[in-house]
């Protein structure tokens, strides 16, 4: 091939996005595979409960399957940014940077993060089995060695998904920032493009949302413990913020347009009545009567554009936040307070 037309360069991918594209390859369903994958770990957790030498308040099932809940919530993500992103290049320009891979920059992990997290992941894990304690809810350290290796892997796959899943989530907001800085010119009444970063953020925060609040809800501590109290909190607001910061730009687009709609139908309305007062003045029925149909079509957009939203959210969004992140935190946080009202 000559040096003027280089072989396209091959992108590196992460073990976890491999494994990803595993399953799509696979010639099943992508929704029966995780349910397979979570259904063999539960088995794993009632082979935990048969060999730990002392039974445990919860069962170790629900401890285990932490790690496909965490690895399904991903992928759920990954495959609503993919199709968003193919919306969302409708908005740049032909020749934006980065438009031609926008879908592998905003839904998959960098490969050396990947790797990283689960190498630093691996020793923690491995310590906490060894240490026991508070961490170790399901008493894994417990089991025979056999065990012990399962929970291992286990565990440490579950903590890297769910670490890589937050950092991505960080990585997207800045990625789906930059997009909304090079958008060419917005419409207020075909916003379906616009649609898609809202399905990207609204999927995103509400399974971070429910990766966070998984691990309390099934410990039997539930919350508690401080740190899962905290967590659960911090997991909550950063839910919220990744639903609602990254719309900003779009919120501030959508505004302009608005405004240059209504001055443009202003200006248009100084002409109508401008003329409806020469029409009045010379006693000119015609002019007059078109100039009113003029008036009441021009006060009818100006009505339209005032009630068109200038968020750019999909029909059903606010409802699904405030269902799924919303009234689970108010939940939270209203129960931790009365609970330590009863105390005092």
């Amino acid at each position: 091939m000559g040096a003027d037309n280089p072989p396209p360069q091959r992108h590196r991918r992460s073990w976890l996005d491999a494994f990803l594209d595993w399953i799509e390859g696979l010639p099943l369903p992508t929704w029966l595979v995780h349910v397979l994958i979570i259904g063999v770990l539960a088995l794993a957790g009632v082979w935990f409960d048969t060999v730990r030498p002392a039974p445990v308040p919860t069962s170790s099932a629900l401890g285990t399957v932490i790690t496909g809940v965490f690895l399904s919530a991903y992928h759920f993500t990954r495959i609503r940014t993919q199709g968003a992103a193919e919306k969302m290049r409708t908005l740049l320009r032909p020749d934006a940077e980065g438009a031609d891979d926008l879908a592998r920059r905003l839904a998959e992990a960098p490969p050396r993060l990947a790797l990283a997290s689960l190498v630093a992941l691996a020793v923690y894990v491995g310590a906490v089995l060894v240490q026991g304690g508070e961490y170790d809810a399901f008493r894994m350290g417990e089991l025979p060695l056999a065990g012990q290796l399962v929970a291992w892997a286990g565990w440490t796959v579950g903590e890297t998904v769910g670490l890589v899943f937050v950092v991505v989530s960080v990585r997207r907001i800045r990625i789906m920032s930059r997009i909304q800085d090079e958008m060419i010119r917005v419409s207020l009444f075909g916003q379906q493009a616009l649609h898609s970063f809202s399905t990207v953020t609204i999927a995103t925060g509400v399974s971070v949302l429910f990766m966070v609040l998984y691990v309390p809800l099934v410990s039997g501590t539930g919350f508690e413990s401080p740190v899962y109290f905290w967590s659960a909190v911090l997991g909550a607001v950063f839910a919220i913020a990744i639903a609602v910061l990254p719309l900003q730009q779009a919120h501030k687009s959508l505004v302009g347009e608005r405004y240059r709609l209504l001055q443009d139908v202003g200006a248009r309305m100084e002409g109508v009545l401008t003329g409806l007062r020469s029409a009045v003045d010379a006693h000119d029925s015609a002019a007059i009567d078109a100039n009113q149909k003029a008036l009441g079509a021009l006060l009818a957009e100006r009505d339209l554009v005032t009630r068109a939203p200038t968020w750019p959210w999909a029909p059903g969004t606010l409802r699904t936040l405030a269902t799924t992140v919303l009234m689970p935190v108010a939940l939270l946080i209203g129960g931790r307070l009365f609970d330590a009202w009863l105390r005092r």
